[in-house]
């Protein structure tokens, strides 16, 4: 190996060196983070799409609905079950042509898209509905399920906050305020003044946020109502 070819061998040979013994300051560590991983129960449950999707001259329908996979095997067959009934096709097409004539049904569209939301032990699933007989209309709706994880049970409002808490009034006051600060006038024009023990929510962000049909509490012409409740979560549930 002639006299050059020596002095370029050597000069790779250092140059590997000197990148091998690069010093980092002290106190600094160059580490790849891994995506931040969502905490809580409710992240460990797979729920599985099921989809129904065909069309003929008298319907079309394209659903996707969620069907929960590792709950306890006797809760996870009532909830599925329950699903199924709210959101398939033939359930929602009978119901919506009760009382109507022949001729006011056109054809039939139904669609169902679903978000999962998962806030610590809380699992939200969001079912949004569109349907629409041909004629009018469409009605646009949401199917509202709230899942404890660790419980394996379905939640309604009062099992999501603290023990005895009277949170019936607080839930109306904020409603009440945000629908005036809204310019929204509730039915009856002085707010409302009861709240069911099955009133439809589901919690996303840490927070509960009330649902309400068009119509259901206001004029139909408003549309869908929904109303976040700024109570604080713990893990003894939501406080007021």
């Amino acid at each position: 190996m002639d006299r050059k070819k020596v002095i370029i061998v050597s000069i790779m040979i250092l140059m590997i060196l000197m990148v091998c013994f690069i010093v980092i300051p002290k106190g600094k560590v160059e580490v790849e983070q891994e995506p931040e991983k969502i905490q809580g129960i409710a992240n460990s449950i797979i729920v599985r799409d099921t989809i129904t999707k065909f069309e003929n001259s008298k319907k079309s329908v394209n659903v996707t609905m969620p069907m929960f996979q590792n709950l306890e095997s006797g809760f996870e067959s009532t909830i599925n079950t329950k699903i199924y009934n709210d959101l398939n096709d033939v359930a929602v097409y009978n119901k919506s042509i009760e009382g109507l004539e022949e001729n006011e049904i056109g054809k039939f569209t139904y669609e169902v898209t679903y978000e999962r939301i998962n806030s610590g032990k809380y699992i939200s699933i969001v079912a949004q509905q569109y349907i629409h007989l041909g004629n009018g209309r469409p009605r646009i709706q949401k199917k509202c399920y709230v899942i404890n994880a660790e419980k394996n049970t379905t939640a309604i409002l009062e099992d999501v906050f603290a023990s005895k808490t009277r949170y019936k009034a607080a839930v109306l006051k904020q409603i009440n305020e945000q629908a005036t600060n809204s310019g929204i006038e509730l039915v009856g024009g002085n707010g409302l003044k009861e709240l069911s023990d099955t009133q439809s929510f589901y919690i996303k962000d840490d927070k509960i946020v009330i649902y309400f049909e068009a119509s259901e509490i206001a004029a139909t012409a408003v549309g869908e109502l929904e109303f976040t409740m700024p109570f604080e979560m713990t893990e003894e549930g939501f406080i007021i």
